[in-house]
């Protein structure tokens, strides 16, 4: 399998205090990892060095075989590297703004198409295209925020925690719409506190206190006691 996405022996933090501890990742052609970890484990400071919102301080990150690790993250945009966060959406922007917004840097036509499209996908964002996205409910801005990371068509999204303030019949939701898009050749690579997103991983790494500690397929992770007790409680978050 094609590696989309490979960075290994990654170092990284904020200011003098460094965060990753050479962090090894890949993601392959239409793959869904999930990084697995505990709040303060990382899994955000490593998404960031990924895609350039973050300096590194050693390691190589390469997208579709190219080095990237000096290219700006407007420039790995421009590969076909897609960015979701907590947050997924800009608040004060219409749904429709944050969908137009999420197709840079397609050309005006293909953002309305792409807008159209995922109007029609998600009829509840379709009666709300004109209102703000900080109006919508929790589980409605995070089908924006999906939308919205998939409008430029990239060839990798990556995400960070998008269970983060869903109830669990949300979070089950927003598990469903992922598995949607799998079959079309979009790779994802997902941070996660919560278990239920293993549901569709190809192969699961776990992060602790800035390391790698366990990569493997969701069947192994699940076989491993000591991970098991550790992680498979977090659940029910």
């Amino acid at each position: 399998m094609q590696a989309v996405l490979e960075a290994t022996d990654l170092a990284g933090g904020y200011g003098p205090l460094q965060v990753l501890w050479g962090a090894a990742i890949e993601v392959g052609e239409s793959e869904t990892v999930v990084l697995l970890g505990p709040n303060g484990a990382g899994k955000t400071t490593l998404l960031k060095t990924l895609v350039g919102l973050l300096p590194m301080r050693g390691g190589e990150v390469s997208f579709l075989g190219r080095r990237i690790e000096r290219l700006r993250a407007d420039e790995r945009i421009r590969l076909g590297i897609s960015f979701m966060t907590e947050v997924g959406v800009f608040s004060n922007l219409s749904v429709e703004e944050n969908l137009f917004l999420g197709g840079y840097p397609r050309s005006r036509e293909t953002i309305r198409a792409r807008a159209e499209e995922f109007l029609g996908l998600f009829p509840d964002l379709a009666m709300h295209r004109r209102h703000s996205a900080g109006a919508l409910s929790g589980g409605q801005r995070k089908m924006l925020g999906v939308a919205k990371a998939l409008m430029a068509s990239p060839r990798l999204v990556i995400m960070d925690e998008p269970s983060s303030g869903l109830s669990p019949l949300f979070v089950g939701e927003v598990v469903k719409t992922l598995a949607r898009f799998r079959t079309q050749g979009v790779s994802f690579l997902i941070a996660e506190q919560n278990v239920k997103f293993l549901e569709i991983a190809d192969r699961v790494y776990v992060l602790d206190g800035g390391r790698i500690t366990f990569s493997g397929t969701p069947e192994q992770l699940r076989a491993d006691t000591a991970i098991h007790e550790a992680y498979f409680g977090l659940g029910g978050r």
